[in-house]
Protein backbone atom coordinates (compact mmCIF):
# COMPACT_ATOMS: atom_id res chain seq x y z
CA UNK A 1 0.00 0.00 0.00
CA UNK A 2 0.99 3.92 -0.87
CA UNK A 3 0.10 6.51 1.14
CA UNK A 4 0.73 10.35 0.60
CA UNK A 5 0.65 12.82 3.39
CA UNK A 6 0.49 16.19 2.55
CA UNK A 7 1.39 18.29 5.49
CA UNK A 8 3.74 15.09 6.62
CA UNK A 9 5.97 16.87 8.36
CA UNK A 10 3.91 18.53 10.72
CA UNK A 11 3.13 17.74 14.00
CA UNK A 12 -0.12 15.17 13.20
CA UNK A 13 1.70 14.03 9.49
CA UNK A 14 5.07 13.07 11.26
CA UNK A 15 3.23 10.96 13.54
CA UNK A 16 0.86 9.55 10.96
CA UNK A 17 4.09 8.66 8.98
CA UNK A 18 5.84 7.35 12.15
CA UNK A 19 2.86 5.28 12.95
CA UNK A 20 2.65 3.66 9.16
CA UNK A 21 5.84 3.04 8.51
CA UNK A 22 6.18 0.97 11.61
CA UNK A 23 3.12 -1.02 9.84
CA UNK A 24 5.78 -1.55 7.15
CA UNK A 25 3.28 1.14 4.63
CA UNK A 26 4.95 2.98 2.33
CA UNK A 27 4.90 6.62 2.77
CA UNK A 28 5.61 9.93 0.47
CA UNK A 29 5.17 12.80 2.39
CA UNK A 30 4.68 16.39 0.69
CA UNK A 31 5.05 19.14 2.76
CA UNK A 32 6.96 23.08 2.60
CA UNK A 33 10.38 21.93 4.22
CA UNK A 34 13.21 20.14 2.43
CA UNK A 35 12.57 17.20 4.75
CA UNK A 36 9.96 15.89 2.03
CA UNK A 37 9.49 13.52 -0.51
CA UNK A 38 7.97 16.47 -2.71
CA UNK A 39 8.24 20.00 -1.67
CA UNK A 40 4.36 21.43 -1.69
CA UNK A 41 2.62 24.12 -3.59
CA UNK A 42 -0.29 22.80 -3.14
CA UNK A 43 -1.91 26.29 -5.40
CA UNK A 44 -0.82 24.17 -8.48
CA UNK A 45 -3.06 21.32 -9.44
CA UNK A 46 -0.93 20.46 -12.06
CA UNK A 47 2.31 19.83 -9.45
CA UNK A 48 -0.11 18.09 -7.33
CA UNK A 49 -1.31 15.61 -10.06
CA UNK A 50 2.17 14.84 -11.76
CA UNK A 51 3.16 13.90 -8.01
CA UNK A 52 0.24 11.81 -7.63
CA UNK A 53 0.36 10.58 -10.68
CA UNK A 54 4.45 9.21 -9.62
CA UNK A 55 2.80 7.90 -6.85
CA UNK A 56 -0.01 6.47 -7.31
CA UNK A 57 -1.32 6.48 -4.00
CA UNK A 58 -3.97 4.23 -2.60
CA UNK A 59 -4.92 6.34 0.12
CA UNK A 60 -3.92 10.26 0.89
CA UNK A 61 -4.15 11.48 3.89
CA UNK A 62 -4.36 15.54 3.64
CA UNK A 63 -2.99 17.31 6.88
CA UNK A 64 -2.08 20.10 5.20
CA UNK A 65 -3.79 23.75 5.76
CA UNK A 66 -2.90 27.01 7.82
CA UNK A 67 -3.50 26.44 11.44
CA UNK A 68 -2.91 29.65 12.85
CA UNK A 69 -6.23 30.49 14.47
CA UNK A 70 -5.43 34.67 14.80
CA UNK A 71 -3.72 34.80 11.11
CA UNK A 72 -6.56 32.89 9.46
CA UNK A 73 -9.39 35.14 11.74
CA UNK A 74 -7.71 38.73 10.32
CA UNK A 75 -6.90 37.52 6.81
CA UNK A 76 -9.89 35.38 4.90
CA UNK A 77 -8.03 35.42 2.03
CA UNK A 78 -4.93 33.62 3.42
CA UNK A 79 -6.79 31.21 5.11
CA UNK A 80 -9.03 30.50 2.10
CA UNK A 81 -6.17 29.98 -0.13
CA UNK A 82 -4.49 27.62 2.68
CA UNK A 83 -7.70 25.64 3.56
CA UNK A 84 -10.06 25.72 0.45
CA UNK A 85 -8.09 26.15 -2.81
CA UNK A 86 -5.58 23.63 -1.96
CA UNK A 87 -8.24 20.81 -0.92
CA UNK A 88 -9.77 21.62 -4.27
CA UNK A 89 -6.61 21.31 -5.77
CA UNK A 90 -5.90 17.57 -4.50
CA UNK A 91 -9.48 16.85 -5.15
CA UNK A 92 -9.23 17.78 -8.59
CA UNK A 93 -5.61 15.94 -8.76
CA UNK A 94 -7.50 12.87 -7.42
CA UNK A 95 -9.93 12.76 -9.40
CA UNK A 96 -7.91 13.44 -12.74
CA UNK A 97 -5.91 10.29 -11.66
CA UNK A 98 -9.38 8.23 -12.33
CA UNK A 99 -7.45 5.60 -10.01
CA UNK A 100 -9.57 4.66 -6.55
CA UNK A 101 -7.90 6.42 -4.22
CA UNK A 102 -9.22 7.51 -0.78
CA UNK A 103 -8.61 10.62 0.66
CA UNK A 104 -9.04 11.47 4.19
CA UNK A 105 -9.08 14.49 5.30
CA UNK A 106 -7.96 16.36 8.41
CA UNK A 107 -9.87 19.71 9.23
CA UNK A 108 -10.55 21.05 12.60
CA UNK A 109 -13.01 21.13 16.19
CA UNK A 110 -14.10 24.60 15.63
CA UNK A 111 -16.83 23.95 12.84
CA UNK A 112 -18.58 23.19 16.24
CA UNK A 113 -18.83 25.79 18.20
CA UNK A 114 -19.57 24.05 21.91
CA UNK A 115 -17.35 22.43 24.08
CA UNK A 116 -20.00 19.67 24.58
CA UNK A 117 -19.50 16.71 21.99
CA UNK A 118 -21.23 17.65 18.38
CA UNK A 119 -23.08 15.25 15.89
CA UNK A 120 -21.47 15.82 12.44
CA UNK A 121 -24.21 17.90 11.38
CA UNK A 122 -24.46 20.37 14.64
CA UNK A 123 -21.96 22.89 12.62
CA UNK A 124 -21.52 26.11 14.11
CA UNK A 125 -18.75 28.29 12.66
CA UNK A 126 -17.65 31.00 14.94
CA UNK A 127 -14.74 32.39 12.88
CA UNK A 128 -12.90 32.69 9.89
CA UNK A 129 -10.63 29.65 10.74
CA UNK A 130 -13.86 27.10 11.35
CA UNK A 131 -15.14 28.83 8.43
CA UNK A 132 -12.40 27.76 5.74
CA UNK A 133 -12.17 24.54 7.16
CA UNK A 134 -15.48 24.08 6.94
CA UNK A 135 -15.75 24.98 3.31
CA UNK A 136 -12.30 22.73 3.08
CA UNK A 137 -14.49 19.54 4.51
CA UNK A 138 -17.40 20.28 1.82
CA UNK A 139 -14.38 20.46 -0.70
CA UNK A 140 -13.15 16.75 -0.09
CA UNK A 141 -16.68 15.53 0.20
CA UNK A 142 -16.41 16.08 -3.17
CA UNK A 143 -15.18 12.42 -3.90
CA UNK A 144 -17.41 9.46 -3.30
CA UNK A 145 -13.88 7.75 -1.92
CA UNK A 146 -12.85 10.46 0.93
CA UNK A 147 -13.74 10.82 5.32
Amino acid sequence: MRVVIFGGTGLLGSSIRNNLEKKKISCFVSSLTKKSDFKSNLLSKKKIFNFLKKIKPHVIINCSGETDVNLCNKNFDEAYKSNVKTIKNIVFATEKLKKSTYLIHISTDQVYDSIKPSEEDDVSISNNYGASKFLGEIEARRLNNSL
